[in-house]
């Protein structure tokens, strides 16, 4: 298993949806042989079509998410 299967099946594998949609977002789009790590990948997606688009994990210029709940939540990455 390489790493980017690994890094899914370590956050599908967690509880809550934050951790389901980062899970998504890796097996869409991460390649390990491009510049930048999976969160740099995600964080410049530009797929506005993508259903979960609005509330990936991290967004260019957006260093607070707010997920579910109306509370914000800090990206410490």
């Amino acid at each position: 298993m390489d790493n980017r299967d690994q890094l899914i099946t370590k956050h599908k594998n967690k509880a809550g949806f934050k951790s389901k949609i980062i899970a998504k977002c890796i097996e869409c789009l991460y390649d390990p042989v491009q510049k930048g790590s999976w969160r740099q990948q995600v964080q410049s997606c530009t797929s506005p079509k993508c259903p979960l688009f609005a509330v990936r994990p991290m967004q260019l210029g957006d260093k607070t998410k707010n997920l579910c709940n109306g509370i914000p939540e800090k990206i410490t990455a």
